[in-house]
């Protein structure tokens, strides 16, 4: 997958694009995330086997809605959250082995919170509460747990090759473990470049259906 994202203040735009494998070229996504909790995110999905481009619903009562490209991955674990979507507990403070680029497994102590939806929230989002470990220096997150609406664990999230790039901390490798069924997807990031330069214009549905317009920029964000 090649994916692009742009910060527009609190809101953020991304488009993602399969390359591999080749049989699923040019299947991509587009997201609009809004910080403002009254405004629903917008997220759309194009199959080039039809030639068509259709909206992606993230709720909970569909286990398949809002699934990043049929993965273990939901749209929403891959969103920036609106803090005003949850109410939040410290539940206590641990220590966390993480496997960390050119040093090896590096024990850092972390905050453990707990996250539960608004009301509001609720009624979008396939999780009842979640629980997350944060680095206690670095405020990154080093693992979490998702529970369902019924209280039982559903996802585990872990990290692996942290790596600092342009000031920034990036895990290079995250696996999501779906207890329910058995289920495992590792997304790796092979390339990483912050600071590029993104036209407006590359993040609309244009790039998803314009197989010639949208690799005019990918060639250049290559």
């Amino acid at each position: 997958v090649e994916n692009v994202v742009k910060s527009y203040g609190r809101d953020i735009r991304s488009i993602s694009i399969l390359s591999e494998p080749v049989t699923d070229r040019g299947i991509g996504m587009l997201g609009y995330q809004y910080w403002d909790k009254n405004k629903v995110n917008d997220n759309w999905l194009y199959l080039p086997a039809l030639n068509k481009v259709k909206r992606v619903v993230s709720i909970k009562d569909s286990k398949d809605s809002g699934s990043y490209f049929g993965s273990e991955f939901y749209i929403e674990d891959l969103e920036d959250p609106r803090i005003d979507d949850y109410s939040y507990k410290i539940l206590g403070e641990e220590k966390v082995k993480v496997l960390e680029v050119g040093k090896g497994y590096v024990e850092s102590p972390a905050y453990v919170l707990e996250w539960t939806p608004t009301s509001q929230r609720r009624d979008t989002t396939n999780y009842g509460r979640m629980v997350f470990w944060v680095d206690k220096k670095r405020f990154i997150l080093l693992k979490g747990e998702f529970y369902d609406h019924d209280g039982t664990l559903f996802k585990r999230r872990t990290i692996k090759n942290l790596q600092l790039v342009n000031e920034n901390w990036m895990p290079r490798q995250v696996t999501m473990d779906n207890m329910t069924t058995r289920r495992v997807t590792v997304m790796d990031r092979l390339a990483i470049a912050i600071g590029l330069d993104v036209e407006d214009d590359y993040l609309t549905q244009r790039t998803l259906t314009d197989h010639a317009y949208r690799e005019r920029y990918l060639a250049k964000f290559r």
